[in-house]
């Protein structure tokens, strides 16, 4: 258990709440983050957090936007927006990894967070600013967002217990080519299709 400012006798802040569920997280996934395992983290009862967290569900979100918070939207010297776009996706799938479960975790959530809403409004503006229509700019972002979050839910679902049983299922066949290649190729082979897929509608 990490010794805190709380477990001192010092009253817990927003900030410090954050960063030990960052921890849980980032050590155990988000699956394992409760109010009881956060407590446990910052060495106080369930009951002193609820100040700041009303339930588990603000909790989750918390984490989430700080994971994405972490993102950078790349400025127009990085290149043309097919390759800002491009490095946006990678940087975000790269932050959200590191903290198994809040990539799934979003895909299944209609409830976007204020770092989401940034990162959003952004892209929306640079591809306008590309030649892409309003409408169509908020579309292409949302197909490679989602797409990145299906990808880090396929990625999860890869690691683990589920993992474990996939093997043993195919214990002693051969393994097809396709099984054998690195997570990042396919990442990148799927994010580029997309993007040639996407066109400035002007």
């Amino acid at each position: 258990m990490a010794r805190t400012k709380a477990s001192e006798g010092v009253p817990l802040g927003r900030d410090e709440i954050v960063a030990a569920a960052m921890r849980v997280t980032e050590q155990r996934g988000l699956d394992h983050l409760t109010m009881r395992a956060l407590a446990t983290e910052l060495g106080v009862t369930p009951m002193a957090m609820y100040h700041h967290v009303p339930n588990k569900e603000a909790l989750l979100q918390l984490v989430a936007d700080a994971a994405i918070e972490a993102v950078d939207f790349p400025d127009a010297t990085a290149g043309a927006w097919d390759v800002r776009l491009a490095q946006l996706m990678r940087d975000l799938r790269h932050h959200l990894a590191a903290f198994p479960g809040v990539g799934p975790y979003l895909l299944g959530s209609d409830i976007a967070t204020p770092a989401m809403d940034r990162l959003l409004t952004a892209s929306v503006e640079m591809l306008v600013d590309a030649g892409f229509g309003e409408r169509d700019a908020g579309l292409a972002f949302t197909a490679v967002h989602n797409y990145v979050l299906g990808r880090l839910y396929v990625e999860a679902s890869l690691r683990g217990a589920r993992y474990e049983r996939l093997r043993a299922k195919r214990a002693g066949q051969p393994r097809p080519p396709i099984m054998q290649l690195p997570s990042d190729d396919y990442f990148e082979y799927g994010l580029a299709a997309l993007l040639r897929g996407l066109r400035p509608t002007a």
